[in-house]
């Protein structure tokens, strides 16, 4: 068990992806895009390398991600350090109403947040700050819920997961250390990051495209 948390914690410090949105983004009151960001409170700040917080696009009354999770799926991005020490991933999205989905790891391990997460409008021209995802107990899922070996194209996935979430109101003070961040990071980004307002939720996970394989946010049967 040790040595699967020790190999678990070292693929995500050796991979990376780049953030979902780019350093060029521009997100102010014209804007027809928003920006969503995700505080992710790592305590050792490089295991956010390899670590993707994904949203995807919700149908609150049917408890089931909408549309194409090929083109309804928004992967966060690698959680950029800032000076002040906290970590955000930050997203560039369409208005509507999304949900937190899962927290993947080197894309081959997740933890699916059907058992518990929120759901949130997003408005244009607007950021909206999520809150505070703490990854440990996500991890931890992995670790318990997943094959200790993958073949090839294959993702362990711990489904039944609640998302370990501090909403903007239990955080504290996070609007001057997110502006600070911005600023630094994407300059270009210049609207006043607002709290999120959320609903809890619970969802069904999907499958994939030949219905084999039960997977977070997927296709559904037409019936479903």
């Amino acid at each position: 068990m040790l040595f699967r948390h020790v190999f678990l914690l070292s693929l995500a410090l050796l991979s990376a992806c780049s953030s979902a949105a780019p350093k060029t983004a521009k997100v102010d009151e014209t804007s027809a895009e928003a920006a969503v960001v995700l505080e992710v409170d790592y305590y050792l700040h490089r295991l956010a390398r390899g670590v993707t917080p994904t949203l995807g696009r919700f149908d609150v009354a049917g408890s089931r991600f909408d549309g194409n999770p090929l083109s309804a799926t928004v992967e966060m991005g690698e959680p950029i350090l800032s000076g002040s020490g906290k970590t955000y991933a930050v997203a560039l999205v369409e208005p509507g109403i999304y949900a937190l989905q899962q927290l993947k790891v080197k894309k081959q391990w997740a933890a699916c947040y059907d058992g518990g997460s929120v759901a949130f409008e997003v408005k244009p021209g607007t950021v909206t700050y999520l809150g505070l995802l703490d990854p440990l107990p996500s991890f931890d899922a992995i670790i318990r819920k997943t094959p200790q070996e993958l073949r090839l194209g294959q993702v362990g996935i711990a489904f039944g997961e609640r998302a370990p979430l501090k909403l903007p109101t239990e955080v504290g003070e996070w609007q001057a250390p997110l502006a600070a961040f911005l600023t630094a990071n994407f300059p270009n980004i210049t609207a006043v990051p607002q709290p999120a307002t959320t609903v809890p939720v619970t969802f069904r996970p999907g499958r994939t495209l030949d219905m084999t394989l039960k997977v977070c946010h997927g296709f559904y049967e037409e019936n479903e």
